[in-house]
């Protein structure tokens, strides 16, 4: 993938994936949700839910894309437990662009 990416970097290519967008997302399970590690850029949040007494959830859209997600964190460690797709996922992916052109 890494190759993949410099190749379309050098050509000056565009690309939409969603396969980058769905592993920064995975990377966030397990960190704090304050630490902004969650987030790769200008995503806005919402809405924060409270589930229960244990656990929320926070529900974030990138309106360049219309792709909305959510992540379920912990209220007493803030760490992210899971996420999910609130939108359909064909909507949720990053524009790569390459230099040039």
């Amino acid at each position: 993938m890494v190759s993949l990416i410099g190749t379309l970097i050098f050509y000056g290519c565009t690309m939409h994936s969603q396969e980058y967008f769905t592993s920064l997302v995975n990377d966030s399970v397990g960190k704090s949700i304050d630490s902004g590690y969650h987030s790769y850029g200008p995503p806005g949040l919402i809405e924060k839910i409270s589930i229960n007494g244990s656990t929320l959830k926070y529900i974030y859209r990138m309106d360049s894309t219309g792709c909305e997600w959510f992540y379920i964190v912990e209220a007493d460690t803030h760490k992210i437990s899971s996420w999910g797709y609130k939108s359909n996922p064909n909507k949720c992916y990053i524009e790569l662009k390459g230099l040039g052109k």
